[in-house]
């Protein structure tokens, strides 16, 4: 979420890139920024991502 909220407003700041937010292929949720091809493409462009992952275990897969 935070990143798409940063890439949102970095966009809207730039008069030259700002129509793009209101592309049909603008992300409208998080979720879609974690497909690779877009990653790759942040890179390309100066924007590095890093990943976080949620460890968390399911209490309910453990036997009792």
């Amino acid at each position: 979420m935070e990143l798409l909220s940063k890439l949102n407003d970095m966009v809207s700041r730039r008069m030259d890139i700002s129509w793009i937010s209101h592309d049909k292929e603008w992300p409208k949720i998080p979720r879609a920024l974690s497909d690779d091809e877009v990653i790759l493409n942040l890179m390309d462009i100066g924007i590095i991502v890093h990943r976080e992952y949620d460890n968390h275990v399911n209490s309910d897969t453990h036997k009792k």
